[in-house]
């Protein structure tokens, strides 16, 4: 089970994430998403720009048995 903390939000006004990276966002209105920032936009797949993101989350890949 994978536990989100406080702690592990970044704050967007403290670092942004690598060009197209796919991460884990929060907005002003509560939300949640996986988007990516690319070009200074923050974007989803399929659905275009968003707004408002206050804070964002590396996505963690899964344990892969054996490695």
């Amino acid at each position: 089970m994978c536990v989100m903390k406080a702690e592990d939000w970044i704050s967007v006004i403290d670092k942004m994430p690598s060009n197209s990276r796919m991460v884990l966002v929060y907005t002003d209105k509560g939300k949640l998403h996986l988007a990516q920032f690319y070009k200074h936009e923050w974007l989803i797949r399929g659905f275009g720009k968003i707004a408002g993101v206050t804070h964002w989350m590396p996505i963690v890949m899964p344990y892969e048995k054996g490695k």
